[in-house]
């Protein structure tokens, strides 16, 4: 799994999609670097998810907390079992994976470069401990009818509090991608900018 420019990319697919997902994100972005993709271990309606929500649709941050612990010990490995990467993994979540890769923010923010976090939401009541400038793409949708209308500004205070680099888009577009691409567009941009990825 070598990375032409160092930083592999950890895909994290959101509820009810699979591992799949990450690679069509991948093969979208264009870009010459590494690609893991990952399955959430929580079955959902016809495919998977990083995260089960309780009756009411609230998260269960204490599970979140676990699963995250159990992610990050994966992607440490990983890790270990490639000498060949140069620098740090990235992390790009869709919906519940941008959930789980918030939660690996919290958990383990040393085992990766950033993370790109599309449709999020807080994966804990309490900021993070200190990020020290780590940098965190939040793209959120004007329209995301999955999302209370200040989830992605709440994280992003939580996360600016923890003093990660956080650069916050919000798109015209519900919890799905955007039609016009600008999911695609702004990773990759973000990508190119922070980490020289191309």
């Amino acid at each position: 799994m070598r990375s032409a420019n160092g930083h592999p990319l950890i895909f994290l697919h959101g509820s009810g999609r699979s591992e799949t997902d990450g690679a069509d994100f991948l093969a979208r972005l264009s870009l010459r670097v590494a690609g893991i993709f990952i399955r959430g271990h929580h079955s959902q309606r016809r495919g998977y998810s990083f995260i089960r929500r309780n009756e009411d649709f609230s998260l269960d941050y204490d599970e979140i907390a676990r699963d995250a612990g159990d992610l990050a010990d994966f992607i440490r490995d990983l890790k270990h079992r490639n000498p060949d990467w140069a620098k740090p993994p990235v992390l790009i979540g869709y919906s519940s994976g941008a959930i789980m890769a918030a939660a690996i923010l919290w958990q383990r923010p040393s085992l990766i470069a950033g993370a790109a976090l599309l449709r999020p939401q807080s994966p804990s009541m309490v900021r993070p401990e200190p990020l020290n400038g780590l940098p965190v793409l939040i793209l959120s949708g004007l329209w995301d009818e999955r999302r209370d209308a200040d989830a992605s500004a709440h994280l992003e205070v939580q996360l600016e509090q923890a003093r990660a680099k956080v650069t916050h888009i919000t798109l015209r577009t519900g919890h799905g991608e955007a039609e016009d691409g600008s999911d695609y567009t702004a990773t990759k941009n973000w990508l190119k900018e922070t980490f020289s990825i191309s």
